[in-house]
């Protein structure tokens, strides 16, 4: 068992999504990206996307409420006056890429 208490890697995230890409033919696109729950056959899976929506640590930065698309591409506004960023990256699976050799 561990002994230290859960420490957060990163402050002030909102919301995190890692989906899946999922390729049917052979690898040589991404035909959509799933959730690791709807995921059925892991062997076409090609590449993975995070998104992550981080605010700024104080309020009242802005004067105005912030409209911004979230991970999962949703319009919302925000609830405070913090500023928000999303970021998103998506990483291509070398060993399941087209070309790739094993």
């Amino acid at each position: 068992s561990f002994k230290n208490s859960a420490q957060p890697i990163a402050e002030n995230v909102e919301q995190m999504k890692i989906t899946y890409g999922v390729s049917s033919n052979n690898g040589q696109t991404v035909d959509t990206f799933l959730t690791a729950d709807r995921v059925q056959d892991w062997e076409g899976v090609i590449s993975v996307r995070i998104c992550l929506v981080v605010r700024s640590a104080n309020d009242r930065v802005t004067q105005t409420k912030q409209t911004y698309r979230d991970c999962g591409n949703a319009e919302v506004t925000a609830a405070d006056y913090r500023l928000r960023g999303v970021f998103s990256t998506t990483i291509t699976i070398r060993s399941r890429s087209v070309g790739a050799t094993w």
